[in-house]
């Protein structure tokens, strides 16, 4: 397990986010991405009428870097109840993602969350990113479950 597998194997426990031994977003804890990730979860499962009493929801995360421009993502997942999204670690100043059509500005420290299945761009290919995908306890057969964390 590399240095970034281990970084990623704690996203629900309260530590700083470091890379090389500099920390990448200032004062951002793992745990405070994770409930600020969970905030979005449940304004979107609002938004789309999803109930978070019957459905426990799982998320898995990677770090994404170097990405390519000339070329267009699909996070995964086909549409609702599925969710995919970046925690963004480090960005050029003027960066954006393109998420459907619709361009965000991007900025260390910023958490954006879609429904999934939507075609994504990103303008910078040294934008480095914590991606994440989150999907029901039900569309989890087949996976490998220590790849996912209850969210």
């Amino acid at each position: 397990m590399n240095k970034h597998e281990r970084l990623l194997s704690v996203i629900t426990r309260p530590v700083k986010v470091f890379f090389s031994n500099v920390p990448i977003v200032k004062d951002m804890s793992i745990n405070y991405a994770h409930r600020e990730i969970k905030k979005l979860l449940e304004d979107s499962c609002s938004y789309y009428e999803l109930s978070r009493t019957h459905s426990t929801f799982y998320l898995s995360s990677e770090l994404i870097s170097g990405v390519r421009t000339d070329v267009w993502y699909d996070t995964g997942g086909v549409r609702i109840p599925c969710f995919s999204g970046v925690l963004v670690l480090n960005a050029e100043e003027g960066s954006f993602i393109t998420v459907g059509g619709i361009p965000n500005l991007l900025a260390a420290g910023d958490i954006y969350l879609w429904e999934a299945g939507k075609k994504i761009i990103y303008s910078h290919k040294n934008t480095v990113m914590l991606g994440f995908n989150i999907v029901p306890k039900s569309m989890l057969k087949n996976q490998d479950l220590n790849m996912w964390s209850e969210i």
